[in-house]
């Protein structure tokens, strides 16, 4: 499989390319985006203070 590193000095090596580096780019945007949006999901889901009320 396929590196996070192997795909960037692909993307280098291949600068004039653009659709290698743009696909490694994009690839890392998705991921990210990915992994926060379910990081935040996750935190409030189980956010106790959204739950609890003070009266």
């Amino acid at each position: 499989t396929p590196s996070w590193g192997e795909l960037l000095q692909q993307g280098w090596a291949n600068m004039d390319a653009w659709w290698i580096v743009g696909s490694v780019i994009i690839a890392m945007v998705v991921t990210l985006v990915t992994v926060t949006f379910t990081g935040e999901a996750v935190r409030e889901a189980f956010d106790p203070k959204l739950h609890t009320t003070y009266e």
